[in-house]
């Protein structure tokens, strides 16, 4: 099965996170909201990706799946690239799916009963996926066309710092 790619309408932050309003996915995750709105635990993954649209030309998509679910691809052109440089400082991504959250605010997201329930996706520690992406870029054999386009992600990722390594 085949994943359309989703581009992000707009594109801000909070002191938590990084966020993204996808409006279209409302609808389409409307089975994943019930779920996390009834209190259900959702296991999901994602992975940041380079991929070559053309000979010339890349995006960077953010894959997002879980257990039954048919997962969603996000976009992001070059010209939207600058973003990963604050993704890195605030380690969290908002999915909001809802444009009244962002226009009436927190009001936006409350139900009949007085209960927040957004439509919104929280994907926290987004950064880490972002270390691999940066050793995937930085692997690629490149021409002259590509030359460009790939030093200038290396650049906007480059304030990465590797990993840490944590005991419990």
């Amino acid at each position: 099965m085949e994943k359309e790619i989703i581009f992000p309408e707009f594109i801000g932050e909070s002191d938590e996170a990084l966020v993204l309003v996808l409006p279209t996915l409302k609808e389409d995750l409307s089975d994943l909201f019930e779920m996390f709105h009834a209190g259900e635990e959702i296991d999901y993954w994602f992975s940041w990706e380079l991929v070559m649209v053309n000979s010339d030309e890349f995006m960077v998509v953010l894959d997002i799946d879980w257990e039954e679910g048919a997962g969603i691809l996000v976009g992001f052109t070059p010209e939207m690239w600058e973003f990963f440089r604050h993704v890195t400082s605030k380690q969290h991504l908002v999915l909001m799916c809802d444009w009244e959250l962002v226009t009436k605010g927190l009001s936006a997201g409350m139900n009949d009963k007085g209960e927040f329930k957004p439509f919104a996706l929280l994907i926290r520690d987004v950064n880490r996926g972002l270390w691999n992406l940066l050793e995937q870029v930085e692997e690629l054999e490149i021409d002259e066309h590509q030359k460009e386009t790939v030093d200038y992600l290396i650049n906007v990722l480059s304030n990465l710092t590797q990993p840490k390594l944590m005991l419990h």
